[in-house]
């Protein structure tokens, strides 16, 4: 998938997460600290179908150019959300 980022670099987009809605959030904002520009895709599906969502083709999807894809792969090794009520 080619994408347009704010920079005007059209590469390849490449997911570097998925999962809820706030879980990808936080991952954006994470990226976003660390100069890694990030958006939500299938956020739409993450809202209406929230029961099902955690299935990767329904749930939001963190997506960033693949030019980021190390530094992005780097920072994250260290993310870890815990499950609730588990």
């Amino acid at each position: 998938m080619e994408i347009k980022m704010k920079n005007d670099d059209k590469t390849k987009g490449k997911t570097v997460h998925y999962g809820p809605l706030w879980e990808c959030s936080m991952v954006i904002s994470i990226l976003n600290d660390a100069g890694i520009e990030a958006f939500l895709m299938n956020d739409s599906f993450a809202t209406l179908y929230p029961l099902v969502a955690p299935q990767e083709g329904l749930s939001a999807h963190v997506m960033i150019s693949e030019n980021d894809l190390e530094k992005a792969e780097e920072i994250l090794k260290t993310v870890t959300f815990e499950s609730s009520g588990e």
